[in-house]
């Protein structure tokens, strides 16, 4: 079966295919057409996924989710889950780039990836920004106008 192949090598199967998976899984559960236990099942095998393709489709979908859940009971479940098929891919990719370079697709990674970590909570991606945060601050104090304009509430 496809989702034991997934929990054992995903990498035996396409990359492509594997992406194709998790879209057509969680979009199905999204219109009523497969139980999200089933989506969400399937999806688990992200804890050993470090390409690019499949992490976007899958976080593609989870934004529909994260956004329907927030303010409600479930929403502190989701993300509890989401961190659990982030930390390995975040811990793979880190937080800030290789000095020795990378290539396109593992910067596109980290890009999603550490977007993902923070927003559901990982403490390290958390940590990490503020000290970047603080550190462009004290580089260059023009920043600090520029950011406040941001963080400012309307």
């Amino acid at each position: 079966m496809l989702s034991d192949q997934l929990e054992q090598e995903p990498q035996k199967i396409q990359v492509l295919s594997r992406a194709l998976l998790l879209d057509d899984s969680l979009n199905l559960a999204r219109g009523g057409l497969l139980d999200y236990g089933v989506a969400l099942k399937l999806a688990c095998y992200l804890q050993r996924e470090y390409d690019f393709v499949p992490w976007q489709s899958a976080l593609t979908n989870f934004a529909y989710l994260d956004s329907t859940l927030l303010h409600k009971p479930l929403h502190r479940a989701f993300k509890e889950y989401m961190l659990r098929l982030l930390t390995n891919v975040y811990n793979e990719v880190g937080f800030e780039e290789s000095p020795r370079g990378e290539n396109h697709l593992r910067r596109l990674t980290r890009e999603i990836v550490v977007s993902w970590a923070c927003r559901m909570g990982h403490r390290n991606c958390i940590q990490k920004s503020i000290a970047y945060v603080r550190a462009l601050v004290t580089k260059s104090p023009r920043w600090v106008s520029f950011l406040l304009v941001f963080l400012t509430p309307f």
